[in-house]
């Protein structure tokens, strides 16, 4: 996403927690010609949010464009009854308070401008069951249900809020949670989407990002943009895949 958006001539503050891959993604950014700086932050504290978005206000003047794209995904192996209440909170925490956290000091920023794009990735578990755990399901469905709120909240001052939602892809955070080996991955991925042809990738989904931030869709606000292939629309779940144990 961000290497896209840099492509197009946005100026990109990296904001995570993996510093050495943030800065990494930055050097490559600005080797390329694009403008990129990395800041440290967790998007689960507060303190380290407001510190990314004032750290891209001192270094640009502005922000224009938030993106909320910090996840985690809890063990999909584990039957809900088996679930630790830790371990639904972080990703509670990281998933959706995250994103809260970014569009709050997003629209502390962009107010008084009186305009602005906030995005947050949600996922095709934000339209149905069955496609991840209840932990992630459930922040899913929060991230939006807040853009929803928020888009009705901040229109008032020219900001658009909306999220989009991609179907699973084979990601080094989506295979790392799974026994099932990626070959297998891969053909129920396959399986599961009625558009045949091609295979969803994250450029898919960073073009539809950039389509959200942009002024070509400067009327768009409070809408999930779902990325799938049409696999919300018939409905298919993973419950006889058994990746996720009843």
């Amino acid at each position: 996403m961000a290497i896209l958006f840099a492509r197009h001539g946005a100026k990109i503050v990296v904001a995570d927690v993996q510093e050495e891959l943030g800065r990494s993604v930055c050097n490559d950014l600005t080797a390329a010609g694009g403008s990129a700086i990395f800041v440290s932050c967790d998007v689960a504290v507060e303190d380290d949010v407001r510190a990314a978005v004032d750290a891209a206000v001192a270094e640009h003047g502005k922000l224009d464009v938030m993106c909320n794209n910090a996840a985690v995904l809890d063990s999909v192996m584990t039957s809900i009854v088996d679930r630790q209440v830790l371990e639904f909170d972080r990703t509670i925490a990281v998933n959706l308070r995250g994103a809260f956290l970014g569009t709050k000091h997003a629209a502390r920023v962009m107010i008084p401008a009186r305009r602005g794009s906030i995005l947050t990735t949600a996922s095709v578990a934000s339209v149905l069951g069955g496609l991840g755990t209840p932990a992630y399901t459930s922040s899913k469905h929060g991230v939006v249900g807040l853009a929803k709120a928020a888009a009705a909240s901040l229109g008032g001052h020219g900001i658009r809020v909306n999220c989009v939602s991609p179907a699973s892809m084979l990601t080094p955070m989506s295979t790392s949670h799974s026994s099932v080996p990626v070959e297998t991955l891969e053909k129920i991925n396959s399986s599961m989407m009625p558009l045949k042809g091609s295979t969803l990738t994250p450029e898919d989904v960073a073009e539809a990002a950039l389509f959200l931030a942009s002024d070509e869709s400067r009327f768009v606000s409070g809408q999930n943009l779902v990325v799938d292939g049409a696999l919300t629309t018939t409905g298919p779940t993973l419950g006889n895949s058994k990746l996720f144990p009843s």
